[in-house]
This record gives C-alpha cells, structure tokens and sequence, in this order.
C-alpha cells in the first residue's frame, strides 16, 4: 500500500473531503485476493458464542501512479498485422533513408520516462557517420535484412550482422555508427529506469 500523502497527491490533489476514509490493513486468507466492489468480514469468538460481521463498497482508483511514473500507457494490444507500408517517420538528425514505426508507448526524453517500442527502418546503402549515445535502455532486434555496426565516417569498414541478432544497452553506452548494405529492419524497445 501507498503512503498516506502519496495517496493524497495522487488522487486527491492536497487532502480527502470530510467523510471519506481509506482502509489500510493485512489480511491472513485462504485461497487468493482477488478484486471486488464489495468487502464482507465476519470474526467469530468460538468461547463466547458471538459474532461481529461487517461489510462497505469499494471504489477502485485508478493507477494514476504508474502512468505518472512510466510516462505513457501502452494499452492493450492483442496480436494485430502491422502495416510496414504506413506510418512511417523521418527521424530527426538522422541520414535519408532511415526511418521509424512507432508500434507501442512513449518515450519522453526531456522528462526522463517512459516506455516506446518501435520499428526502425534502414534502406540500402544508408549509414551513419557518428556514434550513438544515449540516458534510456535500448533492447534491438534485428529482424531482417543486414547491419553493419563500428563503420567510419565514410561508411567503409565495421562488423556485419544479419537477421535474428540481438544487443542490450543500458544508459551511457556509445554505439555504431550503424550502416547497412541491403536495408534492414530493426525491433527496438527504449525506456527508461524506474525511480
């Protein structure tokens, strides 16, 4: 459970209005909690024979916290066919040729939060002429097609890559530049670190 004031600047903005109250406790169960609009006890004193039961409504908050926290909702999407023909975006500072799918999420890179899942486009013979270096997580996955990594600035040299490789970065790490012969596809999820 959230603390007290927590609660109150998520929910309330500075307070609770008078008569409202919050229920804090621990629960011994048998079984599972699951969620419910209405709370039912009974404690029974099996020496003296009484019972003392006690029910209320629930109203369930919605979690402002994580989407605070994340920066984004990603929602609920169920297996669904991309359109690789659509939607596709230059990015800024990049070369010609290299272009973005934003698939899921959002990445604030002012705030400092969030969570996006992207697609990233290379056609033949693009590269780049720098290396990469930024304060987010990076999972890429290479889909399909080749990516030569460590070239120099005029594209010549560095190691290739083909389909089904995979790297990992955390923040802070210097990478590529990137270029690629063929074209390619990369699957890329970029977030950062929770507080």
């Amino acid at each position: 459970m959230r603390p007290p004031t927590e609660l109150f600047r998520l929910y309330g903005g500075g307070g609770l209005a008078a008569g409202t109250a919050i229920f804090r406790s621990t629960l011994a169960v048998h079984g599972t909690i699951a969620p419910s609009d209405l709370f039912e006890m009974e404690l029974e004193d099996p020496v003296l024979g009484r019972k003392i039961t006690h029910s209320y409504r629930i109203k369930t908050l919605p979690d402002r916290d994580k989407e605070a926290v994340m920066g984004f909702h990603k929602g609920h999407k169920e297996f669904h066919k991309l359109d690789l023909n659509e939607d596709w975006e230059k990015l800024p500072g990049y070369p010609d040729g290299i272009q973005q799918k934003i698939i899921a999420g959002a990445l604030d890179e002012k705030g400092k939060r969030g969570n996006r899942t992207r697609l990233l486009r290379f056609a033949p013979g693009v590269y780049t002429t720098k290396p990469f270096v930024h304060d987010y997580w990076e999972e890429v996955f290479l889909l399909a097609g080749d990516l030569i990594v460590g070239n120099d600035a005029d594209g010549q040299g560095g190691e290739q890559f083909r389909d089904y490789t995979y790297a990992v970065r955390p923040p802070g790490v210097h990478h590529g530049p990137f270029k690629s012969e063929g074209g390619c596809i990369l699957l890329e999820t970029h977030f950062y670190e929770e507080a």
